[in-house]
């Protein structure tokens, strides 16, 4: 749980500072946005509690919300 904490907390420093990265930055954020989402919903499925998978379906959204950024300036810089 610290570790998801601690790189949720390096996504939000990192996304706030998105403008400034290089197209290249851009898409090594996007893939590893993508893999905390994957680590998540896999999280969300072994669970049973549900505080924990209320906990895991907000940093998901979270995480959704800041791919979906990194996406549209990929395509809007980019391209």
């Amino acid at each position: 749980m610290k570790a998801l904490l601690i790189a949720l907390a390096f996504v939000c420093a990192a996304s706030s500072a998105h403008a400034s990265l290089s197209c290249g930055q851009l898409v090594s954020y996007k893939t590893k946005l993508a893999n905390e989402m994957n680590w998540i919903r896999e999280k969300m499925r072994q669970t049973r509690n549900s505080d924990k998978l209320e906990l895991y379906m907000d940093q998901y959204e979270e995480l959704y919300a800041r791919y979906q950024n990194v996406d549209k300036a990929i395509k809007s810089d980019c391209q």
